[in-house]
């Protein structure tokens, strides 16, 4: 089944109430509610979407996209629920099955539960014994549930926790995720268990990026307490409740033995020290020179430049110099966060060489380099989402940018 035409505004909600719940599509005002329940064998799901007559009858409105409006329930009930699936409307035309990729077309609607006079009308039909019966029933049922609790884990996504870091030619950024789940109404939040990782992203191959697994099985508590503790070369030190030590270059874990004998990380003093204990909004504040500050030129006012500030080399430390005397200056197209970062190359006369629009919107890293410096952020604000967590590398040669998201599906 394909949708025809360009996509709509439309939505497609899924209530569960146990072992079957609705579909519900809803468009321009309007809704439409299917009924769903657990299948067997190869149906994982069957939606009881209707035939071309009742449609008619009952969703008038609709009836002359009928297939349009069952393909979209279909897309969204897989891509939610089923991601190895697919669906096929059975030849009754009636249901709307979900299938295990690979299976055949189920001949009609078989869901797991069915009323008692479609039992009965069975066994007439096959002239089982009921020994027989109950032992179908029964593997039925065991399959219906393993495919069900399948079809509708929820897939989670992993996101960026504390900062991030170089690691040589790396950039390292701690992840926690949810771990899969399968949804109930009384579902306590309290048993949730997370996974933690490090995603590694090179700051020379833009299309290098990996992902390395640390803990699983934690509470929400303990998974936020991951942090970066310290870098040597490119060994990253991780602490939390379970320390480790990740080789960024490989991605690879190291076992207990070599992360014991891995030569330590040099340990901060004095301001270092005092930095880390900072938000992450005062870490950044420490590598954000003002014009003219620390070294950066005075910058000439320039259309549409908000808030411009020079990349230092470390934090509190002078701005940074790239080769040949130039600096690196940061600002917003629009103020208060509307517009988003722009990333330049100016000359000591503040005059500018090449300047490189960004995909942030706020920024919340800025991780100095003179040949490839990171800035860590996020994209700008939409109504009603959350803005995706990215990584820009910029080439300071060039002002060409690397971008990479931070999500790990």
């Amino acid at each position: 089944m394909n949708a025809k035409g360009p996509p709509a505004n439309y939505r497609v909600r899924i209530v569960e109430n146990g072992r079957d719940g609705e579909v519900i599509y809803e468009e321009a005002g309007r809704a439409l509610s299917f009924y769903w329940t657990f299948g067997a064998g190869a149906v994982v799901t069957s939606i009881a979407v209707g035939n071309a007559a009742e449609w008619r009858r009952d969703h008038s409105w609709a009836a002359d996209r009928r297939d349009e409006i069952i393909a979209r329930i279909g897309a969204e009930v897989i891509r939610r629920r089923a991601p190895s699936c697919r669906a096929e409307i059975d030849e009754t035309g009636r249901h709307l099955n979900i299938l295990a990729d690979g299976a055949p077309a189920a001949p009609g609607p078989a869901p797991a539960r069915t009323a008692a006079a479609d039992f009965v009308w069975r066994l007439n039909k096959a002239k089982s014994k009921m020994s027989m019966i109950v032992l179908v029933l029964a593997l039925v049922a065991g399959a219906a549930l393993l495919a069900g609790r399948s079809a509708l884990t929820i897939k989670t996504t992993g996101t960026p926790i504390g900062v991030s870091a170089r690691a040589g030619d790396f950039i390292v950024t701690p992840i926690s995720r949810l771990e899969p789940y399968i949804p109930s109404p009384d579902r306590n939040h309290g048993r949730d268990r997370y996974a933690t990782g490090l995603l590694i992203h090179s700051a020379r191959d833009a299309g290098a990026r990996r992902y390395v697994a640390v803990s699983e099985g934690m509470s929400g508590g303990d998974a936020a307490k991951l942090r970066i503790a310290g870098v040597n070369g490119d060994l990253v030190f991780l602490d939390g409740p379970q320390s480790a030590v990740v080789e960024a270059a490989s991605a690879r874990l190291m076992d207990a033995d070599a992360a014991q004998d891995a030569p330590a990380p040099p340990r901060p003093k004095g301001a270092e020290a005092l930095e880390a204990l900072h938000s992450a909004e005062r870490r950044l504040e420490g590598f954000l020179a003002a014009p003219g500050e620390a070294g950066a030129p005075a910058l000439a006012v320039a259309d549409g430049a908000h808030n411009p500030f020079f990349l230092r080399a470390a934090a509190h430390g002078d701005a940074l110099r790239l080769q040949g005397g130039d600096s690196l200056v940061i600002f917003h197209t629009a103020p208060y966060r509307a517009g988003v970062i722009v990333i330049a190359r100016v000359n000591a006369a503040g005059e500018f060489r090449w300047r490189t629009e960004t995909a942030l919107g706020r920024l919340d890293e800025a991780l100095p380099d003179p040949a490839r410096p990171a800035f860590i952020g996020a994209r700008p604000r939409v109504e009603g989402k959350v803005p995706e967590p990215l990584l820009v590398v910029i080439d300071a040669e060039t002002g060409k940018a690397a971008t990479h998201s931070l999500l790990v599906e």
